[in-house]
C-alpha cells in the first residue's frame, strides 16, 4: 500500500508541471487602435476603433444576426465619466 502511494505521488509530481503549462494566458490575436475626431455639433466627438485581426481569427459585427448564439462585438465605455454615448456602434469593413 505504501509503495502504491509513492507511485501515485511520483506520477502526480511528473504530471502536475505539465498541467500548469496548459494554463498559460491565451494569445491576443486581435489588437485595437483608437482615434478621435471632432463631431459636427459643438462638444461632440467621433471615436474610431480599428481592429487588426490575426490570420485565421475573426470578430462578429455589433449585430451579427443568426440564431442568437453569435457573440456580438461590444465596446463598453467606462461608467462614471463626464460623457454620454449618443449613438450605436457602427461597423465598417469586410463582411
Amino acid at each position: 500500500m505504501r509503495n502504491l502511494f509513492f507511485v501515485f505521488a511520483g506520477l502526480l509530481t511528473l504530471l502536475l508541471p505539465n498541467l500548469s503549462v496548459s494554463a498559460q494566458p491565451a494569445e491576443r490575436p486581435i489588437t485595437w487602435k483608437f482615434s478621435i475626431e471632432a463631431g459636427k455639433e459643438a462638444g461632440t466627438y467621433l471615436i474610431h476603433a480599428k481592429a487588426v485581426i490575426g490570420k485565421g481569427w475573426h470578430v462578429f459585427a455589433p449585430d451579427p444576426g443568426g440564431d442568437g448564439l453569435l457573440i456580438p462585438t461590444a465596446i463598453v465605455p467606462a461608467s462614471g465619466q463626464k460623457y454620454t454615448v449618443k449613438g450605436p456602434l457602427k461597423a465598417e469593413g469586410k463582411k
